[in-house]
């Protein structure tokens, strides 16, 4: 992970007045992450190393007074959600926009093993993700629509300077600051976000804004 050049820096400092802050947060580690199996619906819970990430990334949450708090319905998720919202007694709404890139026939496969069955749609893929239809799945534009839709719907009941907290996943994140930087889709690849990475976005009058991307506390944090 590239090192942010915000990090030392709060989320107060970052934010500019009049504007929603949301804190987006990737889920942490599952066996399948570690293993690098293609995980999209599959409801796989945390390993131990994601257990302790998201210990790690609650603690260095707490300072944030968040006003409302959003997951993907996904296991992984709301394990990583319920850790950040520990002792605060914040409901945790689930909304099914957020959940991660259906893939379909691909779930829990590696790559490798279906390059023989599925090259076609890999070429595709390589060539342009945004129109491209996961085999048994959806398309990353479809992903990136729903997730747009997601984040504005959520912030739009905000209020400026009240931190709303989404947790969500590697594609859906990725397809949606293309979307705000108005990259193609086949630049994804140039966007990081680590499990359980701390994106700082906000939205206002103008529409999204990103002020931090892939922040995490480092595993000596307090």
């Amino acid at each position: 992970m590239k090192p942010d050049a915000t990090a030392n820096r709060s989320w107060k400092e970052l934010m500019p007045p009049g504007r929603v802050p949301l804190v987006v947060v990737r889920h942490g580690q599952t066996a399948w992450n570690a293993e690098r199996r293609f995980l999209g619906r599959s409801d796989i819970a945390l390993d131990e190393t994601g257990m302790q990430q998201v210990e790690r990334v609650s603690r260095f949450l707490k300072p944030i007074p968040f006003s409302e708090a959003f997951s993907s319905p996904l296991r992984r998720a709301t394990q990583t959600a319920a850790a950040i919202l520990q002792g605060r007694g914040l409901p945790l709404q689930l909304d099914p926009r957020l959940a991660e890139l259906d893939q379909g026939h691909l779930e829990g496969e590696k790559a490798h093993i279906l390059l023989s069955q599925y090259g076609e749609f890999f070429a595709a893929w390589q060539k342009d993700p945004a129109t491209c239809r996961v085999p048994g799945g959806e398309s990353f534009s479809e992903c990136q629509a729903r997730g747009v839709e997601a984040f504005t719907a959520i912030a739009r009941q905000g209020h400026p300077g009240a931190p709303i907290l989404i947790v969500t996943h590697n594609m859906l994140i990725r397809a949606v600051v293309c979307a705000i930087r108005g990259l193609p889709l086949s630049r994804f690849g140039d966007i990081e976000q680590d499990n359980t990475a701390v994106n700082l976005f906000s939205h206002g009058n103008d529409g999204f804004e990103i002020h931090s991307i892939n922040q995490q506390p480092s595993p000596a944090s307090p």
